[in-house]
């Protein structure tokens, strides 16, 4: 599913699929550049015991991801990613052979990069094991959501993912003043007409303060906005009709973003809380000791837990007519 490509176009699989699977459900952030990202307690997330993949230019100059992805042209990024050899670098196959910015340097020679194929997929089976190519619903989000699935991961942190742009605090002052009131669940487009029905029309909005779309410095036209906003509305609704495919597959997404449009249908934990349960789960070096460590022998078990011992697998290698034998029951000690 995942490989490597040279300049010669030549390809070498590489096996990631299901490497960062556990005993237990593996979790790993997902980081969106929406505007909450910066009120998020991203030193918490980066100290948390769970990898985080950014997507485009999510958390950028705030921390370094374990695992990167994007979408989108590799002209708006920066060569600090291509040649972080830290960074896992995820990426569709069509990217191998463009120039890391500000250099002569190919993608596919990058340190620590991998590509795969995308293809298109109905809502029920959106993600499912076994699947060979990545979902491609045109969408950087979506496409991480299904590689964190594909490395392992089944329990996914939506942190920084708003999936919608809101109107800017000086667009909202003016349409109060013409009587129309804000709320918070309606698309961009919905606002921009409501204001024109009371006599705001899009120009004097497009001269107010921009609507923030990104939590880094990148602003969009009022238009281009609202073409936003209703991308992201249309990958909610694909995603909240995908939920049961996601249920099939094991896959838990959990938004830690506060005001984000999934939270109507996705359940919502704060960011702290959700770090700090991880390190309960995973273990939190800031609490361990290491007093006495190298003096220890043998296992160290949690306390309430019995005897343990790995046996076979129970095999019946008989024919299907043969009359089963009575099961063994071994006595405590043997």
């Amino acid at each position: 599913m995942f490989f490597e490509i040279a300049a010669d176009k030549s390809r070498r699989p590489v096996d990631l699929v299901d490497r960062f699977t556990g005993p237990r459900p593996t979790t790993c952030w997902v980081l969106g550049g929406g505007p909450s990202l910066d009120r998020l307690p991203l030193a918490e997330i980066d100290a948390s015991p769970a990898p985080k993949l950014a997507v485009n230019l999510a958390g950028v100059k705030q921390l370094r991801p374990d695992f990167w992805t994007a979408y989108d042209p590799t002209a708006r990024f920066h060569r600090s990613i291509y040649h972080d050899a830290r960074i896992a670098k995820l990426l569709p196959a069509w990217r191998a052979s463009d120039l890391v910015p500000d250099t002569t340097d190919k993608v596919c020679d990058c340190p620590n990069t991998a590509f795969f194929e995308l293809e298109g997929r109905d809502y029920r089976d959106a993600i499912a094991p076994g699947q060979t190519r990545v979902l491609d619903w045109a969408d950087s989000f979506v496409m991480a959501i299904d590689l964190a699935y594909r490395l392992g991961f089944r329990r996914l942190l939506l942190a920084g993912c708003d999936m919608r742009v809101r109107p800017s605090e000086e667009q909202r002052k003016l349409a109060r003043r013409a009587g129309v009131a804000d709320d918070p669940h309606e698309t961009l487009e919905s606002f921009a007409r409501r204001c024109g029905e009371a006599g705001v029309g899009r120009d004097q909005l497009a001269r107010c303060e921009a609507a923030r779309v990104y939590h880094f410095d990148e602003g969009k036209t009022l238009d281009a906005a609202v073409s936003t906003d209703n991308h992201y509305w249309r990958i909610a609704q694909a995603l909240r009709q995908s939920r049961r495919a996601f249920s099939a597959a094991g896959l838990e997404l959990v938004s830690v973003t506060p005001g984000s449009r999934l939270n109507e249908f996705l359940p919502y934990a704060e960011a702290s809380a959700a770090a700090a349960s991880l390190h309960d789960v995973w273990g939190d070096v800031r609490r361990e000791t290491e007093r006495g460590r190298y003096a220890a022998a043998g296992p160290r078990l949690p306390q309430g837990v019995g005897p343990m011992r790995d046996i076979p697998p129970p095999r019946r290698d008989r024919k299907p007519d043969a009359k089963p034998k009575e099961p063994v029951f071994l006595r405590e000690g043997d």
